[in-house]
């Protein structure tokens, strides 16, 4: 078969693209061959796909000049691109496959792909690494309130541009509920994707609380190549942190542990929004914490192995993260903990201490 991923990075940003690139790899030992479809980046892998990639838009470009010029190209990847569309169906005709497997594409690619997908008869499957179905900030959680937040769950959209749910900003809060109701109304997910698959049963039940058919859904874990992963049994000198560093990844807390067991060395890998600010005050206050930014491969791997422990200090509803399934899988010693005292995490790493 040949089968079709699309997803808006094709580097590796996160664990939704450590998922997807290892789905692919471990499709093609079993004789299957893997097309791309994603949005042009610097960091981007090569493809033979990569001409029909959307053109970029990064949101993360804060500047008055940068938004004016991109306003309305960043309006279509919310609400509906053509251009999307028109490369889609390009790249279909082109490639003809059998399946589309569909990851993150809402703002940088939109729906519109998917009826390029419907309109050429290629079936799709959607993992759900996000609850963009259901909320438009696509995480249950309101970054500058540091809260959890159901409200949209069944379909109040407008609560998220009441709260600035998106950046804190009225504009950008405003566009994304308008984009969630005109997905919703039009359907423009249920009509054209065949099955979705919940990594885990916590997605699942939002989902058919949100109002997924059952009948449409599965639960598939997240698959992990463990070959790439040897343990490491004897236990090291410091604590790990890897992932995107932002709010709701709850990285504060570790600065938190820092400053109540100041000879605790805590590696935060990884770039994010929140990286600068954590930097600064940890610099300030003399923390035991590095940053030695975006890891991967063998690199991360061995730094990870090495650690004493991984630290996985969640504040919204964690989607199955990798990090989590995959070290405690593989004999690390682990520990996660939501809205808890950061007393819970000195307390775990001393007692790991002594009995290693």
């Amino acid at each position: 078969m040949k089968i079709l991923h699309v997803n808006k990075f094709f580097w590796q940003s996160g664990g939704v693209e450590r998922y997807m690139f290892e789905v692919a790899e471990r499709l093609k030992r079993e004789g299957h061959e893997s097309i791309f479809f994603s949005m042009q980046h610097p960091n981007n892998f090569a493809s033979e796909q990569s001409r029909y990639f959307v053109s970029h838009v990064e949101y993360r470009n804060t500047s008055p000049a940068y938004k004016a010029r991109t306003l309305l190209r960043t309006v279509g990847k919310t609400i509906y691109s053509p251009e999307s569309r028109r490369k889609m169906e390009a790249l279909l005709r082109a490639e003809r496959p059998d399946l589309a497997h569909i990851h993150l594409i809402s703002h940088q690619i939109s729906p519109s792909v998917l009826l390029a997908l419907k309109k050429l008869n290629v079936p799709v499957v959607q993992t759900v690494h996000e609850y963009k179905r259901l909320c438009p900030s696509a995480q249950f959680y309101i970054h500058h309130k540091d809260e959890i937040c159901e409200r949209c769950l069944h379909g109040n959209y407008f609560h998220a541009t009441y709260h600035r749910c998106i950046k804190n900003s009225l504009p950008a809060s405003a566009l994304a509920t308008v984009a969630q109701y005109v997905h919703k109304y039009s359907g423009i997910y249920e009509k054209n994707i065949d099955f979705f698959v919940a990594p885990s049963r916590f997605m699942a039940e939002k989902l058919t609380e949100g109002g997924l058919p059952p009948e449409k859904l599965r639960v598939l874990g997240y698959t992990l190549d463990l070959e790439k992963y040897e343990p490491r049994f004897e236990p090291g000198d410091y604590a790990v942190f890897y992932g995107r560093i932002s709010s709701e990844k709850g990285i504060r807390y570790l600065l938190d542990v820092a400053r109540l067991q100041p000879d605790m060395r805590i590696l935060v890998i990884g770039d994010g929004p929140q990286l600068p600010e954590l930097k600064a005050e940890a610099k300030a206050d003399s923390l035991q914490i590095e940053f030695p930014g975006h890891k991967d491969g063998d690199e991360l791997r061995d730094l990870v192995r090495r650690a004493a422990f991984v630290v996985v200090p969640s504040q919204w509803y964690d989607n199955s993260p990798m990090d989590a399934l995959l070290h405690s899988l593989r004999a690390f010693c682990f520990f996660s903990f939501h809205r808890s005292s950061s007393k819970s995490i000195v307390l775990s790493f001393r007692k790991f201490s002594k009995q290693n």
